[in-house]
């Protein structure tokens, strides 16, 4: 199946409706389906972008595009704590970080309450995939170091989504972090299904960064 292309809202406009403008072309056209907020709380990584990429966000954009699936990286200490508010503004996923999970009765009880929303974990790229734990769904590797958009991508993290392809072949495998044009097709070969993009869409044309991409794929 060819790997899908999830956009970072970290790397577009701080202005919602400049935001609606940048996503409005890529959904009319059908470029993409899906969007990422990431959630930074200046603590667990330096950035802090609860000022912008927040609840608030996420419920005006379920209003403006209501078939978006719309994905919530939080990168935050005490992770259970935003679930409440994140699942009610309208996230279809929210990717948790194991290195973050501060109690795991929290966790386990903000799982039970929202079972319309799919949870994830999210694996910084010194966390092995041994951490892992259950029958998941889906998995969420970082390819950089998390908390900062523009980073290069860290080429041993392929290795990562090749073992959990080989161990979990149905598995939803998404990698975050460094992704451009260069670097699109060996992300695929190594079993990714999902690829989040942010500098790569953002930086220039939309849509021509869009289809550039798509043409390696």
């Amino acid at each position: 199946m060819k790997m899908k292309l999830v956009p970072s809202l970290l790397a577009a406009s701080h202005s919602f409706t400049q935001m609606k403008k940048q996503l409005a072309p890529l959904v009319k056209r059908g470029l993409i389906d899906a969007v990422h907020v990431d959630v930074m709380d200046g603590e667990f990584v330096e950035n802090y972008t609860l000022d912008w990429l927040n609840a608030e966000l996420v419920a005006k954009l379920r209003k403006a595009f209501p078939k978006l699936f719309i994905e919530v990286h939080l990168m935050v200490h005490a992770p259970s704590s935003y679930f409440d508010e994140f699942a009610k503004a309208g996230a279809n996923r929210i990717w948790v970080h194991v290195e973050s999970i501060d109690n795991e009765k929290n966790l386990n009880n903000g799982l039970k309450k929202h079972k319309k929303v799919e949870f994830g974990p999210a694996l910084n790229p010194e966390t092995r995939i041994s951490t892992l734990k259950g029958n998941l769904r889906s998995v969420l590797i970082m390819s950089v170091h998390p908390g900062k958009g523009g980073q290069r991508l860290i080429p041993a993290t392929l290795t990562k989504v090749k073992q959990l392809r080989k161990r979990f072949p149905l598995m939803t495998i998404s990698i975050d972090g460094g992704v451009d044009v260069k670097d699109i097709k060996q992300i695929e070969k190594a079993g990714a299904s999902e690829a989040v993009c942010g500098t790569a869409v953002f930086k220039g044309n939309d849509v021509q960064n869009v289809l550039r991409l798509e043409r390696q794929l």
